[in-house]
This record gives C-alpha cells, sequence and structure tokens, in this order.
C-alpha cells in the first residue's frame, strides 16, 4: 500500500510474479495491460513524470486459445 509517487519498476514485477502463483498466465497479461494503462493515465494527470509501468516485462501466454464454440456445439 504505497501511495503511486513510491511506487517503482521492481514493485509492480514483484507484484506480476506474485499473480502469476495465483492466476492464469493469460489473467496477468490482462493485469499487466491494465497496469500499465493505469500508470499511462496517472502520468497524463501529471501526478509522475513518467510509469514506473513502462517496461513491464511481458507475461507469456499459454498459447491459442481453442476456437469458439456455441452451445449446440
Amino acid at each position: 500500500d504505497l501511495p503511486v509517487d513510491q511506487v517503482e519498476h521492481r514493485d509492480l514485477e514483484w507484484f506480476l510474479q506474485l499473480r502469476l502463483k495465483e492466476r492464469s498466465h493469460t489473467t496477468v497479461c490482462k493485469e499487466r495491460g491494465t497496469v500499465i494503462k493505469l500508470f499511462d493515465w496517472i502520468v497524463l494527470q501529471g501526478h509522475l513524470e513518467s510509469s514506473p509501468a513502462a517496461r513491464l516485462t511481458k507475461i507469456k501466454t499459454g498459447g491459442d486459445l481453442p476456437p469458439f464454440r456455441t452451445v449446440q456445439e
């Protein structure tokens, strides 16, 4: 629970690694995107000069998802 101006890149990397222990890679990949967008917005609002999320490590997902299937299938 840090103020936004005290969050560092390593804090966000640690958070994502912790989430990978609890959730699927696909979910954490989406969460990573949300964190990046959140910090982009914080920078645009003038609360930070640069985003600590700018170069977060990409999360490898489990590959292609199975094709969409309807209820009848």
